[in-house]
């Protein structure tokens, strides 16, 4: 801004010099006095500034959206990804902390008498002006921070922009598919969704740079989040009306080295226990049975095991159809030993009959050969028969 004139004269005098005379020409001129720029008021406290702009005397109602009665208030949003875990597949829901930040421009909080450029605001400030009636679609509980204040960020720009941060806990469901447990691949949704305000009136929508950002130093017990992350609209229709939605779909694969060595290992190894039953004698009934029935109570208990942090599901997982293949071995090896007695025994009592029919065919021929009166002499004989039927076969 140009500074005003006093109209006062100030004389200002220049010397010319006149060449070959060695003499000096002197020159008075009026040059009018400019003031220094002046404010055109006294500028505002803070305090008054903040009651101007959105207190009592500003007329700004937080009950009516900006641009009442015209377009529909565009609202940008993205979310920091403070941590991801607690992912259950029971109760099929995960947990993450995050930083949810809404953009959208008020107008009627735009300001030019304070020279900042953007105002940090108090949390308390929030209840003063309208805000977007955000909630999350698929979410089973959440809570807000309040150590040591509340976790909540208000920022209000020159042109009336709004950056509304807070920092939540939720807890999202996320139905899963188990067929492949536990090589499986898991996808959870985020869904971000207006509550009252149908689509003539607020509109969400994703920043156009990096609009989920992860921590770097995230980690999860047993999955691996995927850097893709799909993005996209859920727009519900309802017979109240349509309602703006947009979600973020989270890829976790999971990992298989806590499996690997509390399932899959144990498993195999009762399984070869199981057949060392094969190099014990067929006699040791008592340690054959008991190896047997150990190794097959084992299996049960570690099939148990794997199911017991999973759902009830209707379908057969993975680990299922491992499970019961290694309980079909050990329970197989157990049903060896029995059939193999059964068969041991069978085969002992045909070599059995065998030789009592063998008997009864060549005693007519000792009788014959040597006939006896008395019955003590028949009995004698025949009690000496196996030894002359040896005879007689040798002969």
């Amino acid at each position: 801004m140009l500074g005003e004139t006093s109209g006062r004269c100030v004389e200002e005098d220049r010397f010319i010099s006149l060449e070959g005379k060695g003499q000096f020409l002197r020159l008075s001129s009026c040059k009018e006095e400019i003031k220094p720029p002046s404010r055109v008021g006294p500028q505002l406290s803070p305090s008054d500034f903040l009651d101007k702009l959105m207190g009592r005397t500003s007329g700004y109602d937080a009950r009516i959206r900006p641009n009442f009665k015209g377009p529909a208030v565009n609202v940008t949003c993205n979310i920091f990804i403070n941590s991801f875990g607690s992912i259950t597949e029971t109760t099929m829901d995960y947990r993450l902390n995050v930083f949810l930040r809404q953009n959208w421009n008020d107008p009627r909080l735009a300001y030019s008498e304070y020279p900042d450029d953007s105002l940090d605001l108090d949390p308390s400030m929030l209840d003063s002006i309208w805000k977007p009636d955000l909630f999350f679609a698929n979410e089973k509980g959440a809570n807000f921070h309040e150590v040591t204040t509340d976790n909540k960020l208000l920022r209000i720009f020159q042109d009336g922009s709004v950056l509304y941060s807070i920092r939540l806990t939720l807890v999202l469901s996320c139905p899963m598919d188990l067929k492949n447990f536990p090589m499986d691949i898991q996808t959870c949704t985020m869904q971000l969704e207006s509550f009252g305000y149908t689509m003539n009136d607020l509109i969400f929508e994703w920043l156009s740079e990096n609009p989920v950002q992860v921590a770097d130093d995230l980690t999860l017990p047993q999955f691996v989040l995927k850097e893709e992350m799909d993005l996209g609209y859920c727009t519900k229709s309802y017979n109240t009306g349509k309602f703006t939605c947009i979600e973020v779909k989270f890829h976790l694969e999971r990992q298989m080295g806590y499996y690997l060595i509390q399932m899959y290992i144990p498993s195999l190894l009762i399984v070869i226990l199981s057949w060392v039953s094969f190099w014990i004698n067929m006699d040791a009934a008592p340690a054959r049975v008991g190896l047997g029935i150990t190794t097959v109570l084992t299996m049960t208990t570690q099939s148990s095991g794997s199911r017991a942090s999973l759902p009830k599901v209707s379908y057969v997982k993975a680990i299922d159809i491992w499970m019961a293949v290694c309980l079909l071995f050990v329970f197989a090896a157990l049903l060896e030993y029995a059939a193999v007695n059964f068969v041991s025994r069978q085969h002992k009592e045909f070599i059995r009959l065998r030789k009592r029919q063998r008997q009864q065919r060549i005693l007519p021929r000792l009788m014959a050969k040597f006939p006896v009166d008395e019955e003590e002499d028949s009995s004698r004989l025949t009690g000496s028969l196996p030894s002359c039927i040896d005879t007689g076969e040798r002969k």
